[in-house]
C-alpha cells in the first residue's frame, strides 16, 4: 500500500476507533486525547483543546491511562461506564501495538455489521501472567461483567480447552453458559491462533436471538477471524517467546 494511502487508512481506523469506543457520546468541537501511562496514543479531529480536563481510566483497579477533553465531554464519559470500560481494556492490552489493535477494531466492526442481532462482539486473550485465565481485550458493545474467565469455566473456557469453535444455539440450555446479559440468546466462540498456530485468544459473539448463527454466517465470521490472525504485532509468535521476553 502506498504511503499516502496507508496514512489515509490509518486516519479512517482512528475515526472508527472513536466512533465505536465512545458510542453515543458526541464530543462536539472538543478534541479528545487518549493517553497510556507513558505517552499520548490517539487524538480526535476536534480543534478546541483549551480548558481540557482528565478522566483516569482503570482496569481491575490498575490505572492504565487517561482520557483528556473538554469538561462537558469528560462529564459524559464519567457517567458512561461502557465507554470507559472499552477504553480501559484497549489500554490495558499493552503487549499489542496501537496500529494492530486499531486493525482489530476494524475487523470487529465488520463482524458486528454482519447481523443487527449481535449485541456484543469482542476478543478475549489468554493472560500471559495467568495462563489459566482469559482476559477481555478490544470489544464492541456494553461493558461485560466478565473481565476475566477461567479456562475451566463457561463456553469461552471450553472453546479454549477444546481448541474448537462452539456455536451455541440456545445458551439457556447449556449449563456452561456464564450469563452476561438477559438479551443474549445464542453465542459463537472461535479460537484465534498466533503465527505458531497456538491458540492464544478467541472471538466471542453474543446474539439476541436463538439459533443466531447459521452455517453460512459462521463461515463468514471464520474468514474474518483468519484476518485477525494475520494482523502484525497483535500476538507474539509463541507463548514461550513471550515468557522469554519477560525474563
Amino acid at each position: 500500500m502506498p504511503l499516502a494511502e496507508e496514512s489515509s487508512f490509518l486516519d479512517e481506523l482512528q475515526d472508527l476507533f472513536w466512533k465505536t469506543q465512545l458510542g453515543s457520546i458526541d464530543p462536539g468541537g472538543f478534541s479528545i486525547e487518549l493517553w497510556s501511562r507513558d505517552r499520548s496514543l490517539l487524538k480526535s479531529k476536534g480543534s478546541d483543546s483549551e480548558g481540557q480536563e482528565e478522566l483516569p481510566l482503570y482496569f481491575e483497579d490498575d490505572w492504565v491511562g487517561s482520557l483528556r477533553s473538554g469538561p462537558q465531554v469528560i462529564k459524559l464519559l464519567a457517567a458512561e461506564k461502557h465507554a470507559g470500560e472499552r477504553l480501559a481494556a484497549f489500554l490495558h492490552w499493552s503487549e499489542a501495538s496501537l496500529t494492530s489493535k486499531l486493525h482489530l477494531i476494524h475487523i470487529l466492526d465488520q463482524i458486528q455489521s454482519l447481523s443487527s442481532d449481535f449485541n456484543w462482539v469482542g476478543l478475549y486473550r489468554l493472560d500471559a501472567s495467568q495462563p489459566s485465565e482469559l482476559i477481555v481485550s478490544c470489544f464492541l458493545g456494553p461493558a461485560t461483567p466478565h473481565r476475566r474467565i477461567s479456562i475451566h469455566h463457561g463456553i469461552c473456557g471450553a472453546a479454549i480447552r477444546e481448541k474448537t469453535t462452539l456455536n451455541i444455539a440456545d445458551v439457556s440450555k447449556d449449563t456452561r453458559y456464564l450469563s452476561c446479559s438477559a438479551e443474549t440468546k445464542s453465542e459463537l466462540v472461535i479460537p484465534i491462533r498466533n503465527a505458531s498456530s497456538e491458540v492464544v485468544a478467541e472471538l466471542d459473539i453474543d446474539c439476541r436471538v436463538t439459533d443466531g448463527f447459521s452455517g453460512a454466517l459462521e463461515k463468514q465470521v471464520h474468514r474474518l477471524c483468519e484476518r485477525i490472525e494475520k494482523i502484525p504485532q497483535l500476538f507474539g509468535n509463541s507463548l514461550e517467546e513471550h515468557e522469554a521476553r519477560k525474563d
